[in-house]
């Protein structure tokens, strides 16, 4: 499968592009300028700039107008409704955050004429951080995925970015290093 991962340069996004090539799938990352061979040398099969080109654009190109079957996205905003429109019929697009600050309105017709599927996703249900804590009901599913990803960081096919260690008294600097996205990984 063809996966688009918006904010392929993040502590998530990086660990995203590699979770999805562990499982096989042709990854195109979405990333800025100074991302960009970041994104290729987690493997990414396609890195496209999103402040050089229209990404939409470049995925349709990419797939030969057909689209991705599968969107991550931690951005929300622009960037959701842009990937909505270079996705394939039948696709599935996962909303994990809104790291832009905006949450997307979803267009329902798109959703209809390409017979897409949402599905978001909220780390918290299955740690016990969210309303409705679901850590029991799904702990076997939920561990077996949690030692597959083990697997594949002992086997080297995932690991963690790391772009700097800050003290525990150098917090603010860390924030700020986030606040400025002069960041890529993990901090």
């Amino acid at each position: 499968q063809r996966v688009l991962i918006n904010g392929a340069s993040g502590g998530v996004g990086t660990f995203a592009v590699q979770i999805a090539k562990a499982f096989g799938a042709e990854v195109t990352a979405v990333c800025s300028t100074r991302n960009v061979e970041l994104a290729r040398s987690l493997g990414a099969d396609h890195v496209i700039d999103y402040s050089a080109s229209d990404f939409r654009e470049e995925v349709l190109k990419l797939t030969g107008g057909r689209g991705v079957d599968r969107v991550y996205d931690p951005v929300g905003g622009d960037v959701f409704t842009q990937s909505l429109r270079c996705m394939a019929v039948g696709g599935r697009i996962c909303p994990i955050g809104f790291a832009s600050g905006t949450i997307p309105q979803i267009p329902a017709n798109i959703l209809l004429v390409k017979t897409l599927a949402v599905m978001g996703f909220n780390y918290g249900y299955y740690v016990g951080w969210s309303p409705h804590d679901a850590r029991f009901e799904e702990a076997e599913r939920t561990f077996a995925l949690a030692e597959r990803i083990r697997g594949w960081c002992e086997q080297g096919l995932c690991r963690p970015h790391v772009d700097r260690t800050f003290a525990l008294p150098e917090a603010p600097q860390a924030m700020r290093a986030l606040l400025e996205r002069s960041v890529t990984g993990r901090v």
